[in-house]
């Protein structure tokens, strides 16, 4: 079944933009894999974790980044949420955990706990980034960002962006990160990566063409 789709759409891609074409958009897919790969390898000695499972996880990175750019919320520290405002993790469960899912302090009605393992339903993006060591000078949590370096909402977002922007762009844009997502990290949706596979492709011969 598979097979007869995929020759279907072989037959279809040479039909809709001839052999030529099709030959070159796969050698452009090809050297850009060559190159990610070298890319990707040096940046894996960094060893950043890639915390990023599914394209909704930047979606919703990229929702707290503008968050925290935004001016809307006023910065605390200790707790995700207290009279005062909000610490920069609090504000990511804030906006990426639904309003129902939230768990709230029965005395305060504030957001509960000191960190994001107080929250059940936060995704798991975000328990990874929150997990992590940053590389950067200051080698320090995003807690200790937030309540001992006393970095801004400003600052932190662009010590965020700096460290986990190219695996975005990686999603966004390369052919082995999105591999990289489709087959080690969306494996139990594996029933999706033809689909989204040919889609991909389809949007990389228009760039060429």
């Amino acid at each position: 079944m598979t097979l007869s789709i995929l020759t279907n759409i072989l037959i279809s891609a040479i039909a809709g933009f001839g052999i030529v074409t099709v030959i070159l958009s796969i050698y452009h897919l090809t050297k850009e894999l060559i190159s990610f790969h070298r890319g990707f390898t040096k940046w894996c000695e960094k060893r950043i974790e890639n915390p990023f499972f599914k394209f909704q996880d930047i979606i919703e990175f990229e929702k707290w980044i503008q968050a925290l750019r935004s001016g809307e919320y006023k910065q605390a520290t200790n707790y995700l949420q207290t009279d005062y405002g909000y610490c920069c993790v609090g504000v990511a469960c804030k906006v990426t955990i639904p309003e129902k899912k939230q768990k709230m302090s029965e005395d305060t009605n504030l957001l509960y706990g000191r960190g994001v393992n107080h929250q059940p339903h936060a995704p798991k993006w975000l328990r990874v980034i929150c997990s992590c060591q940053y590389p950067s000078d200051l080698d320090t949590s995003l807690y200790d960002l937030n309540d001992i370096h006393r970095k801004s909402f400003e600052e932190i977002a662009d010590i965020l962006e700096s460290t986990y922007g190219k695996l975005v762009f990686l999603h966004y844009e390369h052919p082995m990160g999105f591999l990289y997502v489709q087959v080690i990290h969306a494996f139990k949706q594996s029933k999706y990566f033809l689909k989204n596979l040919l889609l991909y492709c389809n949007r990389q011969i228009s760039k060429i063409f």
